[in-house]
């Protein structure tokens, strides 16, 4: 979302505001960028900050140019991120790469100048650990139009890029499926666990050709869902739609298996018993 409170401030003094009245109201991020004091700092509000600061020139990259596309779920500590032309000392919270980008690979959002969908989500595959790395570039399908398709296309013409190495290896582990960034740890510790790939985003009818829902991930082969159950699906009336859709699948021959965070976290094993019996008992060879 790009509309952040932002305060731009060059010289010594502001003809619009006092400097008390900016200092009262607003919190400096970088050289002449104040940010208003109860504006949360989001990616998005990171990356607008980065780009008021940035010299003439200089691309909104990686998880900013994500924020920026509307990508969700990226982490709000990490430092903006900018392509420059020219050696400079960045502030506090900001990172710049120097780095060549061709001008098809330079989108323009609200006057800023950030790197396309693509090329962000192949700089997200090479800067990022592989975790982070699929988290955002999950994020970013659902936000844009970018395919998985599209992205293996543009490293396979990248192949002599700097950094390239691995990252077709990580963008194999990406999903347009993924809905929350927990729906893609779930996916990811299945199949780091060894279990076969999930089918995301399954559309599940009953024997009469009843619409029951739509499930995160699970088998179609197997009849066995495995659905994150995140703070939401804690309100009353989503509860008892979920309760309704549970009983549904179950008698139409499905097996559910319930995520939480803390199985992820902190009993993966008991989690990926669960998975791996319901799979033996639905006929699975694993």
């Amino acid at each position: 979302m790009v509309d952040a409170e932002l305060m731009t401030v060059r010289g010594s003094s502001d003809p619009g505001m006092t400097r008390h009245a900016l200092r009262s109201g607003y919190r400096r991020l970088h050289p002449g960028v104040w940010v208003k004091r109860d504006e949360e700092l989001t990616a998005s509000v990171r990356a607008q900050a980065a780009w008021k600061w940035a010299p003439a020139g200089a691309i909104l990259a990686g998880y900013s140019a994500a924020a920026i596309h509307g990508a969700k779920y990226l982490p709000s500590t990490a430092k903006a991120e900018l392509i420059v032309t020219e050696r400079l000392r960045p502030p506090t919270g900001v990172t710049v790469r120097r780095r060549t980008v061709s001008p098809v690979d330079v989108h323009v959002i609200s006057g800023m100048r950030v790197t396309s969908p693509v090329r962000t989500a192949f700089d997200l595959c090479r800067d990022l650990d592989e975790s982070r790395a699929v988290e955002a570039v999950d994020a970013l399908y659902q936000a844009t139009t970018l395919t998985r398709a599209t992205l293996l296309d543009y490293c396979h013409n990248a192949s002599r890029v700097h950094g390239y190495r691995g990252v077709r290896g990580v963008v194999e582990l990406t999903n347009e499926g993924a809905e929350s960034i927990w729906e893609t740890r779930t996916r990811l510790f299945m199949v780091r666990s060894g279990l076969p790939c999930p089918d995301t985003q399954l559309v599940i009818y009953d024997g009469l050709g009843n619409w029951i829902g739509r499930f995160d991930l699970g088998y179609k082969m197997w009849k066995v869902v495995v659905e994150y159950d995140g703070d939401q699906h804690f309100e009353y009336e989503q509860r008892q739609r979920d309760v309704e859709r549970w009983n549904a699948l179950s008698g139409a021959g499905w097996r559910l298996i319930r995520v939480k965070a803390r199985q992820l976290t902190q009993q993966p094993e008991l989690l990926l018993g669960h998975i791996r019996r319901a799979l033996r008992d639905a006929g699975a060879s694993i």
